[in-house]
């Protein structure tokens, strides 16, 4: 597999990495992707991230906040600011093309997206794409600054202290060795 192609086979989507944050000193992360039809990633948002997508190649349908749909035509974008629940979708026959700048770029959200497609080849991810353990759930929540929204509020204390816990046995470490040590 190419190191900047990711292809997550239940959300339906195929990213082409165009910079990662070690290229812009952070400044941004951008990636071009495909999201076949009936493609949907899941609700979420991120405490620091900001995202704008851009419709490339046919219309490109957002959830925003778990209940506004925004349909985006070729060459239109929308920003996404940091703490807005937000989504992906294609309910379209089409294959559509976006794009994705991520600000501030964040290798944790890259490598998260990494091991996300890397699972999902895997099979170890349900239908929304979540991994099916809850231990590498909370570790890609906190590494990827992406909070799910199928994983109720209230046990967000809980999976942080998953995350800890895990970080401290090393299945990070692990992770990150087996899905993300060829980035450069």
């Amino acid at each position: 597999m190419n190191e900047r192609i990711l292809v997550n086979p239940v959300t339906k989507e195929k990213v082409r990495l165009l910079a990662i944050a070690a290229e812009t000193n952070g400044a941004y992360s951008m990636n071009e992707g495909l999201m076949l039809p009936d493609g949907v990633n899941s609700l979420h948002y991120h405490r620091i991230l900001t995202q704008t997508f851009t419709a490339l190649e046919r219309p490109l349908h957002l959830y925003l906040e778990g209940k506004r749909v925004i349909r985006l035509e070729e060459g239109e974008s929308h920003t996404v600011s940091p703490g807005v629940v937000h989504g992906m979708f294609n309910p379209t026959k089409f294959t559509v093309r976006y794009r994705l700048l991520t600000t501030p770029g964040n290798a944790g959200f890259e490598n998260m997206l990494r091991i996300l497609a890397g699972i999902a080849e895997e099979d170890k991810v349900n239908t929304n794409g979540l991994p099916t353990d809850s231990t590498t759930t909370a570790l890609l929540m906190e590494m990827g600054d992406t909070y799910f929204m199928n994983t109720l509020p209230f046990l967000t204390p809980w999976l942080k202290w998953k995350a800890w816990q895990a970080r401290k046995k090393g299945v990070a470490k692990e992770l990150l060795l087996k899905y993300c040590s060829s980035w450069t």
